[in-house]
């Protein structure tokens, strides 16, 4: 495993804490930037401590038009502490705080594609219980239905898709053609009414 997709293991990513206005001392937008992480952290995995947290800082540039916060970008010590924090991320009570694993670009891309394909579905009236992202896939009942590879997304047919016609299919295939000759005869099929 290459050193940086280790590290990228190692992080997580938070939305929605709130900024220090501007002006505010860097050491002093550091300290409530990681208390902030800590709270947020400790409410979902009340056995961490702030010394399971190797880093956080800000991504991006800040701009006063922002109107949301920038996001945190978190390093923690150990993945077991990833893995504990994105399996129970669901039960957050913080409203507007959301928490995401740290993606590549090319992962980035990829869910970008699957999350565009399961809106499509879901606008078209499929039930988004029925859908499930997981990892480059996307799965409608359980069926494969979508991959993604080398940046692009890839539809599968699902047996869903293919039953209207494995159904004209058999239909056809089960009643004997009209007219047909059959092989045992040499005549060709009757005209008379």
């Amino acid at each position: 495993m290459h050193n940086r997709d280790f590290d990228r293991k190692l992080n997580i990513v938070i939305s929605g804490i709130a900024e220090c206005p501007k002006g505010t001392h860097r050491y002093d937008r550091f300290n409530m930037d990681e208390q902030s992480v800590v709270k947020v952290l400790t409410s979902l995995v009340p056995t961490l401590s702030p010394q399971s947290i190797k880093d956080c800082y800000r991504l991006g540039k800040y701009r006063e038009s922002n109107h949301h916060p920038r996001p945190l970008l978190v390093q923690l010590n150990r993945t077991r502490d990833v893995s504990h924090i994105l399996a129970k991320r669901g039960s957050l009570s913080s409203p507007g705080i959301r928490i995401k694993p740290d993606l590549s670009a090319d992962e980035r891309k990829s869910l970008s594609l699957l999350l565009a394909e399961r809106k499509a579905l879901i606008d078209s009236n499929m039930p988004r219980s029925a859908i499930k992202i997981r990892e480059n896939r996307l799965y409608v009942n359980n069926l494969l239905h979508a991959s993604v590879s080398d940046g692009a997304l890839l539809k599968h047919p699902t047996l869903g898709d293919l039953s209207p016609r494995l159904h004209h299919f058999a239909s056809q295939s089960s009643s004997p053609l009209p007219n047909a000759v059959t092989s045992g005869s040499s005549n060709p099929p009757s005209t008379s009414s």
